[in-house]
């Protein structure tokens, strides 16, 4: 015969605190929880964000190699608040795949004269004259230090003759090296919402965005054979060569074999569901220049 005993009231009352208790334990989980997954999206756009600044600077820094030629890297911009081996902005210099290249089969008639180029094996018979095209950025050196960045302006083939659409600093001499390169200058830039974001921006002159929301980036520039980074002083005592995007720069350059990238990003306004969260990350990455030949000083 079955029992239709119920429950006693102690039975009951211990039922009531046992699930007060599991109910209190779960409410003090709940809000740490809740705090994770609003943080969440945060911490995930700051890591994907961060990687891909660093990535974008590490395939141009790591891809620069011009033998004894020029330096493929030069700081721009020294940190206004920082210490003084510390740069906002980087000029580099990177070669091509199959890039067009050529020399000097005699010397430039002038700073602005065009540029005719020997039928030498190096030359690749392709696409106008020694594979170079207008609109090709390109640069010229001489083999002591001096080198130019170019636009090819327009070509002729009967001539073996390439136009560059800005004048030099000088006429180039018969022999030098003219090839073909992309140039990468990576900068801050101030946007409308008071924000910052660290753009590329290209010899034709277009801006292109990589990351945004970066509160700061900071780059160091340092020397096999001293541990300390180069300072502003160290770029500023010469000896100078004719070049680069402000016109010379200083013979330290060519020494340089590692380049400390600081990237600092924060979080985007929309994604800040929880005040507490974490809204900024700050990156460090090392970039070892291996294919850089340190010329032999003056």
């Amino acid at each position: 015969m079955t029992s239709a005993r119920g429950f006693s009231l102690v039975e009951l009352l211990v039922s009531l605190a046992v699930c007060a208790v599991f109910s209190a334990a779960l409410a003090a989980v709940v809000p740490s929880a809740r705090l994770a997954f609003n943080a969440a999206p945060a911490v995930l756009d700051l890591q994907q964000r961060g990687r891909t600044g660093v990535d974008v600077l590490a395939a141009a820094i790591r891809s620069a190699d011009f033998g004894d030629l020029f330096p493929p890297v030069i700081p721009l911009a020294p940190l206004p608040d920082g210490d003084d081996t510390e740069f906002e902005a980087l000029y580099v210099i990177s070669p091509v795949a199959s890039p067009a290249r050529g020399e000097l089969q005699r010397d430039q008639p002038g700073p602005r004269g065009p540029l005719t180029l020997a039928a030498a094996p190096g030359c690749p018979a392709i696409r106008d004259v020694c594979g170079f095209t207008a609109g090709a950025v390109a640069a010229i050196a001489d083999g002591s230090g001096r080198f130019d960045v170019f636009t090819v302006a327009s070509t002729n083939a009967v001539r073996r003759e390439i136009m560059p659409a800005n004048a030099f600093s000088a006429a180039y001499p018969a022999g030098s090296a003219v090839f073909e390169v992309q140039t990468h200058y990576f900068r801050l830039d101030d946007q409308s919402d008071g924000t910052r974001a660290l753009v590329r921006e290209t010899a034709g002159g277009a801006t292109q965005p990589i990351v945004d929301n970066v509160s700061a980036m900071a780059i160091q520039l340092r020397r096999e054979t001293s541990p300390t980074p180069l300072s502003a002083g160290d770029l500023d005592d010469g000896p100078f060569f004719e070049g680069g995007p402000e016109g010379s720069y200083d013979a330290d350059l060519f020494v340089v074999n590692r380049v400390d990238v600081r990237l600092s990003v924060g979080v985007p306004p929309v994604l800040l569901r929880d005040p507490n969260a974490v809204r900024d990350r700050t990156l460090h990455a090392t970039f070892a220049l291996r294919n850089v030949n340190a010329r032999t000083l003056p």
